[in-house]
């Protein structure tokens, strides 16, 4: 199997189609599947699934972290593609599994806390 090349652009998506209320996560970090081992920027994930992470930041109480994962090649749209499956406190670490990463391809993601 071809390995993925995941690369993280660390860049608040600044878009209408993304709530005014939305803030930007902060220790944001990339994991292979098993959701602990690291993967550097521009590192290597060893399958087709990833563990995106970060703190997520706002006043609001109940929040989760929305990503946008693309291909290296694509621009972002600032449109989500995962989220996080439930809400979460201020200052508390979220985490969004990618699947379906395609092997052999190269990709990009940035990430947003948005409020319930």
């Amino acid at each position: 199997m071809k390995p993925v090349l995941i690369s993280a652009a660390l860049s608040l998506i600044a878009s209408s189609a993304w709530a005014q209320e939305a803030s930007n996560p902060t220790a944001l970090g990339q994991f292979q599947s098993d959701g602990t081992t690291t993967i550097v920027q521009n590192g290597v994930a060893t399958s087709a699934t990833v563990v995106l992470k970060g703190t997520v930041q706002g006043t609001h109480p109940n929040l989760k972290l929305r990503v946008e994962v693309r291909l290296n090649g694509d621009a972002f749209t600032g449109v989500f593609t995962h989220q996080a499956p439930g809400y979460t406190a201020p200052g508390t670490v979220s985490s969004v599994t990618v699947a379906g990463l395609t092997p052999g391809q190269s990709y990009k993601w940035q990430a947003q806390t948005y409020p319930s």
